[in-house]
């Protein structure tokens, strides 16, 4: 009788009332279940339900975020077998221009909460890696230089990732969900359209990349770098030296390649990773040939080489002197229009000018601005950084940058890398396992041996 009467009580709310409270719902879970508890809810819920879900979601993540987030879900939805899918995806998601409100779900909704907590982690791990090294953590950061004085005071730490930073890594960090979803179907769209005998099948990349903004761009660029100096740590492993597997040597790695295709939940998973052994778990497959890691082509860097600008740029002049058409093709228009400028005009800075422009997304001269994320910062703290100042101009007075991970490799000669898969191997058939390194063998695991068989002997 209690509950017929509360019904009937919540029946006699205002509209307005009756949706405020279906917005209070902590997730999209609960909004489910409170959508579905009483006609009065049912009814207002289904008059707004995109415009409630996306409230409600606020909570979890930024409104700034919601659109990129939908995309990654979306495309996770796709059917492999189903090229026309894609078709109607790009029209739906990536097309449509001004960009509709996001038309949320409730099984999109709860999807997205369920994987946001990958993104949110990479997201905060990634700003705080950075901030916490060259060039925010240098004396001159700030304008406190010292000039060697240890008698001066030290810089203060850096403020923390503003929530504008922490949000344009979690929109790109969407977007490499989303690559990752759409190249990995690739492949299975030309199956399907060569048995069905269409003349083409979609060019993922093609048909996506020109929606977004060449900085943008460049951001994923930054988080393959980022990302793949994390990958490379798991390499160094006894069973995969055996089996021919190389170490990987730089950021464009095949075999890096093929994790990052994985997506977020493995990325997230290896950077949770406590010790060699969890993070080798997640990767390993087993001992023989067929379990070995495989390098992975036409993923992130191969299609990177396809925007470096060089059909425009070079023979043609400065960029100052293109047709406005021109420049607007090398540049393109943010897929989220970003209030702050900071991420375009650092990239405007460190590309163009120079007069000629030596490439646009993942420029090898470039990868030292690349590892401390220079697109993803707010203007503010890149002027801080002094990254707009005349400075600039001379390369040897930019910012410092992280030690690139990879320098270790780059005196390393072929035949000493063929050297150590033979040692490896070595180790493999007197039964180590695990992390093994040139100069420390001390982490390889051994069996251990029965003591029965030690008697016997």
């Amino acid at each position: 009788m209690s509950d017929v009467l509360a019904r009937s009580a919540i029946q006699q709310l205002p509209h307005e009332l009756i949706h405020h409270i279906l917005t209070l719902s902590p997730d999209p879970a609960s909004l489910s279940s409170l959508s579905r508890s009483c006609s009065a809810f049912h009814a207002a819920f289904a008059a707004r339900p995109a415009k409630i879900i996306s409230t409600v979601l606020s909570l979890t993540i930024h409104p700034s975020v919601q659109r990129d987030a939908y995309i990654a879900v979306a495309a996770s939805r796709l059917s492999p077998d189903d090229p026309a899918g894609f078709d109607q995806f790009l029209d739906e998601t990536l097309y449509p221009k001004p960009a509709p409100p996001v038309p949320w779900t409730l099984r999109h909704a709860v999807d997205a909460v369920r994987f946001h907590g990958h993104v949110q982690y990479l997201a905060e791990a990634l700003s705080q890696q950075i901030l916490q090294a060259e060039p925010f953590t240098a004396p001159s950061y700030g304008g406190n230089d010292n000039d060697g004085d240890s008698a001066s005071p030290a810089s203060p730490p850096p403020p923390p990732a503003t929530t504008s930073e922490i949000n344009r890594f979690q929109r790109a960090l969407y977007r490499l969900q989303t690559f990752c979803e759409l190249l990995n179907r690739e492949s299975s769209y030309e199956e399907v359209c060569k048995v069905k005998g269409f003349a083409t099948s979609p060019d993922v990349w093609l048909a996506c990349y020109a929606e977004f903004a060449t900085y943008e761009i460049e951001q994923l660029s930054c988080l393959n770098d980022l990302l793949m100096a994390l990958v490379a740590q798991i390499l160094h492993d006894v069973t995969w030296g055996h089996l021919g597997v190389r170490l990987i040597t730089s950021a464009s790695s095949r075999l890096g390649q093929e994790v990052m295709s994985r997506g977020l939940e493995t990325l997230h998973a290896l950077y949770e990773a406590t010790s060699y052994d969890d993070s080798r778990e997640i990767l390993h497959l087993g001992e023989t040939k067929y379990d070995r890691p495989v390098e992975r082509r036409n993923f992130l860097i191969d299609r990177f080489d396809d925007l470096d600008g060089r059909q425009y740029l070079g023979h043609i002049g400065v960029f100052d002197d293109l047709p406005p058409e021109v420049k607007a093709k090398l540049i393109r228009k943010p897929f989220y229009p970003d209030p702050d400028p900071g991420p375009g005009r650092v990239w405007e800075r460190v590309h163009l000018s120079e007069g000629i422009p030596i490439g646009l997304v993942a420029v090898h001269q470039f990868r030292h601005y690349r590892r401390w994320g220079y697109v993803f910062w707010d203007e503010e703290r890149l002027e801080k950084l002094g990254a707009f100042d005349e400075r600039w101009d001379d390369a040897a007075s930019s910012p410092a940058a992280p030690e690139d991970p990879f320098l270790v490799y780059w005196e390393i000669h072929p035949e000493e890398m063929a050297a150590s898969q033979m040692l490896r191997s070595k180790v493999w058939a007197r039964g180590g396992r695990g992390y093994w390194d040139h100069d420390d063998e001390s982490q390889v695991i051994f069996p251990a041996r029965d003591p029965q068989d030690q008697l016997s002997k």
